[in-house]
């Protein structure tokens, strides 16, 4: 999942998960893709939930945070791009389309979707902390992750999402240009795109976090 989701979802998810500082929630369940911009591989940020019940006991002060941290390790497990495809109407359509959607058009899809269902955007405040000092993220990098995100979360476009992603280095400059086109392509057919969004709408995304999250606090 790509940030705009992660950040949807960890909100659709926050009166069930009901942290004290929502703000604090909302940084944590995005704080794990610093990764990127900090040159960090994956697991060293996306963690066993194991681990993250041992910061809540280590660092009752940060709560919410780790609340929001283990939301989005969770959101991670889902394989938001395989519900897509098997959605209704997209599971009969893909054959007659003729070819696979590529990666770079699910990743647009699901991101859109989402922008679309919350398109006044989201308020994006966090600064530095322990949790992530332990796992070598410098303040410096918390900083330029917070500042760069909350331009994309308040104003939710694909353009802004391209342009915050290729900063953060979650892409590439030289793959920058295949995700605007596969967005260009998805608006030119209207058609299409309302079927996609259909269908990542069926995907149940959000139940299925719903579902994960009661299975690990149970």
């Amino acid at each position: 999942m790509n940030l705009y989701t992660h950040a949807f979802l960890a909100k659709r998810l926050q009166t069930i998960v009901q942290p004290a500082d929502p703000a604090e929630y909302l940084w944590g369940a995005l704080a794990p893709d610093i990764r990127y911009l900090a040159a960090m591989r994956r697991e060293t940020t996306h963690l066993p939930d194991e681990t993250l019940r041992a910061w809540l006991e280590a660092h009752p002060a940060w709560t919410s945070f780790i609340q929001g941290y283990r939301v989005h390790c969770l959101l991670d497990r889902i394989d938001a791009a395989e519900a897509l495809l098997n959605a209704f109407p997209m599971r009969w359509l893909r054959g007659a389309w003729g070819r696979q959607l590529t990666p770079h058009q699910v990743t647009v899809v699901i991101e859109l979707y989402y922008q679309l269902r919350a398109p006044r955007g989201l308020e994006l405040r966090g600064a530095h902390n322990p949790i992530l000092e332990s796992l070598g993220v410098q303040a410096g990098q918390s900083e330029a992750f917070v500042s760069a995100l909350a331009v994309y979360l308040r104003q939710p476009s694909f353009q802004n999402a391209a342009k915050t992603f290729a900063l953060l280095g979650i892409i590439e400059d030289t793959r920058l240009e295949k995700y605007l086109k596969a967005y260009r392509g998805l608006r030119r057919n209207p058609l299409r795109l309302a079927v996609l969004a259909g269908s990542a709408h069926n995907a149940r995304l959000e139940q299925s976090a719903l579902a994960q999250w009661r299975e690990l606090t149970r």
